[in-house]
């Protein structure tokens, strides 16, 4: 399962400071000022989440259930262990 890696990208705000942002899954994620070293520093955060967990972003509301959790675990069982189904 290949994930493509989302661009950091710039959001320009007429006299304010620009966002910087990802857009994974047809969501995007700000990241906070563009080119602050804060977003560039989360910015590499959500690229080691999405490389970690195949792919899944949570939120921050998102509740961490017995079932998402074997769900999370299944993603990375299939990827770690390369099974096919």
């Amino acid at each position: 399962m290949s994930i493509s890696i989302p661009k950091y990208r710039k959001q320009i705000r007429k006299n304010k400071d620009d966002i910087a942002f990802v857009e994974f899954k047809s969501q995007r994620y700000h990241l906070g000022i563009y080119n602050s070293i804060e977003s560039l520093v989360k910015y590499q955060q959500f690229l080691a989440e999405i490389q970690t967990t195949g792919g899944y972003v949570q939120n921050e509301d998102d509740e961490l259930t017995i079932t998402g959790l074997i769900a999370r675990f299944w993603v990375y069982a299939e990827i770690h262990y390369q099974l096919v189904l």
